[in-house]
């Protein structure tokens, strides 16, 4: 037979004469192997060079067309443009040959969209034109913006195709945005399967849960639980069901071996292409390993099997921990602690419990064991408090309370849970006692307290009035970071009514403050207001009276969007540079990067189209908000309480004045004391008069008594300023966010 023929080429024992005319006939019979053709041309190519291989490729690629086998055509034209990938001029040849086959309507327009006439290479013109061939009406596609969708229908008039996207039903992408855009799903695929018969997954997610987690590990690549979560969300919308089917799907992978589940939780599972294996090749590879994160992530990878490592691979898994905390000991002590707490999970640690030892020392250095503290992912806390305690439990707890207010919310739940369940209850009620006697205590502190009322109680640490005004006070502030978690959990404790176990504590005079801070709270949301208003009345109907007092009265000007001719300009000049100068400066660095050829793996290409992508969201903003908010110097503004166009004038209990010009949106300058109407500062004075009294945070997570001692008209220098008359001489000043 003639794939025989091929096969003896193979050995490279034949001459280009002969492979040459033992491919020609191969050609000739329809039933040769199109594979062994492709190889026995690439053979002739090694051995006689790519024009000679041309030559037969052309009789192969004639032949093709004749029998009109598009599939086969096509793969060889691929192939070819593989050979001729420096010739510019071969795309050109592509497009003509694929015209000649595709010759309806669609097919042409699929070649012109696929760009063989634009310059571009021939490979990445062959993959556009195969992406635009696989589409059908019902074909599960992927959008890189857009995510998965359903082709709905072509229209071959105007050239487009209509896609559904969840979230985007309708979508019409041109021919040429598609075959640029879209990526095909396999009929095997998770969202394929959906489109299909969505039926299938809902059977398989109560047969086999475990099947469906891997279909959606396969389908989409490694997911976290909480990600998976929300991709199954179709299948399984109801939280209660959720954790049913997720319970049997653990149960049920929990002994798989291509499964890899991770250490931490925010880390994704993984689908491994087969069971790992554990011979001299896997501790060769680890032992040479020298990056500390590829070793936590190997090790990781291992935990599972532990029992398969053997000696040799368990002191390997020992020694590169080892390295790894070392290396991690400075700059990234949490990391070093999760090596630590890995070695001492597996066994390994007492292999050289000495060098462990020092890391252990070395980590609960003050500054250090701060660092890790709140870094390291709160699950593995215990466990490293754990280890630490073995070592040096009163250094331990002193540390714990030494660096209190550096540490976040759920750290600070895990580390005085330690204290109290370990003797050190003292320790952890004084360390408390005196962040909230200074006045500065962190919001990660009075978040704790606010949760645990009644050990605030039980250790005295301090006034519940002024645990709940400060926590009133810090559930409305602007948050940042680490800030935000503790934030939200002052505000869901409050609305869920907590502090009502102790409310009957406090005094009636401070029950009726706290009422009237609740009423006139600002930058929080009304409705949890009005619950928390309504949960005190229940318990204490003498208290509608401060409910129903009305708060004051806000400025009429406020209801506008508005800002200053300044920074209006500002923000003009802003987009007038993004689109004359950054738009099209990365339209350059797109067209340089898809020279770089294969789309697929060219990261600055992608790179470059996401930053597209964000210059176009930006660009939009920009444009509707200068549609939307209106241009002033605010004159004619009213001053007869605290709002936009105003001058507030603030003194405190010690003497000590600050004075605020609230302005527009876009406005601010921190020399001049101009802040945004939109802040947070500007909520809390807004509809103030002078002699009232406000709460203002101290920058240390309390607060501070002001009085308004004024409010006045601007002066004409800040007018000056909102006008803006110093940028036609070229100066720089203010802030247009």
């Amino acid at each position: 037979m003639q794939t025989d023929h091929l096969s003896d080429a193979k050995s490279g024992m034949k001459s280009p004469e002969e492979i040459e005319e033992e491919l020609i006939a191969a050609m000739s019979e329809g039933s040769s192997s199109h594979e062994a053709v492709l190889e026995g041309l690439n053979r002739l190519k090694d051995a006689a060079g790519l024009e000679r291989a041309e030559a037969a490729a052309g009789i192969y690629q004639e032949e093709l067309g004749r029998r009109g086998d598009k599939e086969r055509f096509l793969s060889l034209l691929e192939m070819r443009a593989g050979w001729r990938a420096s010739d510019p001029g071969f795309a050109r040849t592509c497009g003509d040959l694929l015209a000649s086959l595709w010759s309806d309507g669609r097919g042409r327009a699929f070649v012109r969209a696929a760009g063989f006439q634009s310059g571009a290479s021939a490979t990445d013109c062959l993959r556009r034109f195969r992406v635009l061939i696989s589409l059908r009406p019902g074909s599960v596609c992927r959008h890189r913006g857009w995510g998965f969708g359903t082709v709905r229908e072509f229209d071959d008039f105007d050239e487009r195709l209509v896609v559904d996207f969840e979230g985007r039903p309708g979508q019409r992408l041109s021919y040429s945005h598609a075959a640029e855009a879209l990526q095909i799903a396999p009929s095997d695929h998770l969202m394929s399967v959906r489109a299909r018969n969505p039926e299938e997954l809902r059977v398989l997610a109560r047969n086999d849960p475990g099947g469906l987690v891997k279909l959606a590990l396969r389908s989409l690549g490694p997911m976290t639980a909480e990600e998976l979560r929300s991709a199954l969300a179709a299948e399984i919308p109801d939280e209660h069901d959720w954790r049913l089917f997720w319970e049997n799907a653990r149960r049920a992978l929990k002994g798989d071996s291509i499964v890899q589940w991770p250490s931490r939780r925010t880390d994704p599972i993984r689908l491994l292409n087969g069971p790992m294996e554990f011979g001299a090749a896997w501790i060769e590879r680890l032992k040479s390993e020298m990056n500390p994160d590829a070793i936590m992530e190997q090790a990781a990878e291992a935990g599972s099997a532990r029992a398969a490592w053997g000696p040799d691979g368990a002191a390997a898994v020992a020694e590169k921990l080892l390295y790894a905390a070392r290396v991690y000991l400075e700059k990234q002590p949490h990391m070093a602690a999760l090596a630590l707490a890995a070695a001492t999970k597996y066994g390994v640690a007492a292999e050289s419990a000495g060098a462990w030892d020092e890391i252990v020392d070395a980590l609960l250095e003050p500054g250090r064991f701060a660092a890790l503290i709140s870094d390291m992912p709160v699950r593995e806390l215990r466990g490293f408090l754990q280890i630490a305690a073995s070592r040096s439990a009163e250094k331990l707890a002193g540390l714990c309370v030494e660096n209190m207010e550096k540490y976040p919310l759920p750290a600070l739940e895990e580390l005085l849970r330690y204290l109290v369940d370990n003797g050190f209850e003292s320790m952890a009620s004084g360390a408390l006692r005196r962040a909230l006697a200074s006045g500065s205590a962190d919001i990660s502190i009075v978040a704790w307290c606010v949760r645990h009322l009644d050990l605030c109680e039980k250790w005295r640490v301090g006034s519940l009035h002024l645990i709940l005004i400060t926590a009133l006070g810090l559930a409305g502030s602007q948050c940042r970071g680490r800030d935000l978690k503790a934030r939200r959990a002052i505000q869901d404790s409050l609305e869920e009514g907590a502090f009502l176990e102790v409310f009957d504590r406090l005094s009636p005079s401070e029950r009726a403050e706290f009422v009237k801070r609740v009423r006139d709270q600002r930058g929080w949301n009304p409705a949890a207001q009005r619950s928390i208003m309504a949960r005190i009345i229940m318990a204490h109907p003498e208290l509608a009276g401060a409910v129903s007092s009305p708060a004051p009265a806000g400025p009429k000007q406020a209801a506008a969007r508005v800002t200053s001719w300044r920074s209006f300009r500002l923000r003009q000049a802003a987009l007038k540079k993004l689109v004359e100068e950054e738009i099209p400066a990365n339209s350059r660095e797109i067209a340089v990067a898809r020279s770089y050829g294969d789309l697929s793996e060219n990261a600055e290409y992608k790179f470059a189209k996401e930053h597209q992508r964000l210059l176009m969201k930006r660009q939009e903003e920009m444009e509707r908000d200068l549609k939307e908010v209106t241009p002033t110097d605010f004159e004619g503004y009213r001053a007869d309480c605290a709002g936009v166009g105003t001058c507030v004038n603030m003194e405190d209990s010690e003497g000590a004045q600050k004075t605020f010009v609230i302005l527009g949106e876009w406005d601010g300058d921190e020399e001049r004391g101009i802040i945004s109407c939109k802040s947070a500062m500007a909520s809390r004075l807004e509809g103030r008069k002078p002699g009232d009294q406000v709460f203002l945070p101290d920058g240390n997570g309390g607060e501070r008594a002001w009085r308004i001692r004024s409010v006045e008209p601007l002066s004409e220098g800040i007018r000056r300023w909102a006008r803006g008359d110093d940028l036609a001489k070229g100066a720089e000043g203010g802030v247009a966010g």
